[in-house]
């Protein structure tokens, strides 16, 4: 296994054996490599705080490959390098996911305040396949929010859709209800921070240039929902999604 890999195994391994187990969890930061780690008492998935994301991925570049490796194989697509890179270094904060010392996917996040409200906005999210539809998502996320009441997404994918409306009281857009006053607020000013337009209805045409897939996602319930926006994955639509806690 790679220096930096074996560099995360150890010192997660000190920090285990001092664990006191208990209903909480338990979170240590390591000031010298500038993570946290994320101690879960259930279970073998474990969560990596990178604080610094640009040092720290300029420092340990096998961990940046095996990312890497992890988001391509979580979009079935051979995604450049770079953008990967510039993707992961743009987020305040990007946790790691392993199994079993294993690096499975990544997770980018931000603090933001759009109208005066506070949201944390999901940057990005990638879980290898074989992992994916087990729940990642929503415990990573978890972990992630404090006092935000509301979540901001960009995707194409409509499993992240109904991701984010499982975990949330309201999502928009919906098919039930008009997107309210201030959450269209909130979302063009999230969509200022992407530096992108989005219509009526958060579609913003041609944002990601094609589809971030390999094989573009299909889900029974949302994608026909997509279909109704106007929603070209392939010729690289994306959607802003706003949920409500």
């Amino acid at each position: 296994m790679e220096m930096g890999l074996r560099l995360i195994s150890r010192l997660y391994l000190q920090l285990k054996r001092r664990i006191h187990r208990s209903v909480a969890g338990y979170l240590a930061p390591d000031r010298k490599t500038g993570v946290q780690f994320s101690l879960n008492p259930w279970g073998k998935m474990e969560f990596v705080k990178v604080d610094s994301p640009e040092i720290f991925f300029s420092k340990e570049k096998e961990i940046l490959d095996k990312t890497i490796e992890s988001v391509r194989d979580a979009f079935a697509s051979p995604m450049d390098s770079q953008d990967v890179y510039n993707h992961l270094i743009h987020s305040q904060e990007v946790y790691l996911v392993f199994e079993n010392d294993s690096l499975i996917g990544m997770g980018g996040y931000s603090q933001r305040t759009f109208s005066g409200i506070p949201v944390l906005t999901i940057d990005g999210i990638a879980i290898r396949e074989s992992f994916q539809g087990k729940g990642v998502f929503g415990r990573l996320t978890d972990r992630v929010l404090e006092k935000e009441r509301l979540l901001c997404l960009r995707t194409q994918n409509p499993y992240m859709y109904r991701a984010l409306q499982n975990k949330c009281r309201a999502i928009f857009p919906s098919r039930e209800v008009e997107t309210p006053p201030v959450i269209r607020l909130v979302r063009n000013e999230y969509a200022d921070s992407l530096n992108c337009v989005p219509d009526k209805n958060g579609v913003v045409k041609g944002c990601y240039g094609k589809s971030l897939y390999g094989k573009i996602k299909s889900h029974p319930d949302v994608s026909p929902f997509f279909q109704e926006l106007n929603l070209d994955v392939s010729s690289g639509d994306g959607l802003l999604v706003v949920g409500v806690r």
